[in-house]
């Protein structure tokens, strides 16, 4: 295909998301792992046509990454985030960014989840595998995507429209509300911070002309040093 969908996830969210994001007329590319900044772009050379879905935190991470692509991405949407991610008005407060950061534990990532899914049914479709998180590894990801935002401000990366989640236990919607509401159209859904069936319905959207197919396809590999992608199909 010289069609692609790049997904920029969640912070603490991985591959193991890659069944929420199927598509049988594009490949789809999901990027995660924000304690690096490096971006092979040359992964998206052969692709005349992008369009990008990001999540939460992946909302600014997105910003930073594709500004460079920006001619070649024809539909752009923001679910459950911000360019502003460490904002007392426009994103996540920053006492909370920080209390998050300097306790993070597995306990308080379990509490983190729980909270971002609505509790322990929402939890239940989160897409989970058996791998053990690394709380450092986490932990130096929140760090780092700190530094970048205080460093380099919001960017100048614009979305075509931005999903507020109502229940949004993350994000408050009205610092989604406020994010968004001279800059993008936006659109507020009865949702938490995760959802898996709002977040597979918005994505299929995304230029999608066919039914879903509920199916895995082989990963292609991924770089190790740089941050982490994975290609299905």
């Amino acid at each position: 295909s010289r069609r692609v969908k790049v997904v920029f996830l969640g912070w603490s969210a991985d591959d193991s998301m890659e069944r929420l994001f199927v598509s049988e007329d594009y490949d789809v590319l999901l990027v995660w792992d924000y304690r690096d900044w490096t971006f092979d772009y040359s992964i998206l050379n052969d692709y005349e046509e992008i369009r990008l879905f990001a999540w939460s935190l992946g909302v600014f991470a997105s910003g930073e990454v594709m500004s460079r692509c920006s001619q070649r991405i024809v539909r752009s949407v923001a679910f459950a985030g911000t360019l502003l991610p460490i904002d007392n008005a426009k994103g996540i407060p920053q006492k909370v960014y920080e209390l998050t950061t300097n306790t993070l534990s597995p306990a308080a990532l379990k509490k983190f989840r729980l909270r971002m899914c609505g509790g322990a049914e929402g939890l239940k479709t989160f897409p989970l595998d058996d791998r053990e998180c690394d709380i450092e590894e986490l932990k130096a990801a929140l760090v780092s995507i700190e530094k970048r935002y205080m460093a380099n401000g919001a960017g100048s990366f614009t979305f075509d429209k931005a999903y507020i989640c109502g229940r949004d236990k993350i994000f408050p919607p009205d610092n989604q509300l406020s994010a968004w509401q001279t800059t993008t159209e936006s659109e507020t859904i009865d949702c938490e911070h995760f959802d898996f069936e709002q977040m597979r319905n918005i994505f299929a959207e995304l230029g999608e002309t066919k039914p879903l197919l509920h199916s895995d396809f082989p990963r292609l590999g991924r770089p190790t040093k740089s941050m982490q992608w994975c290609k299905i199909k």
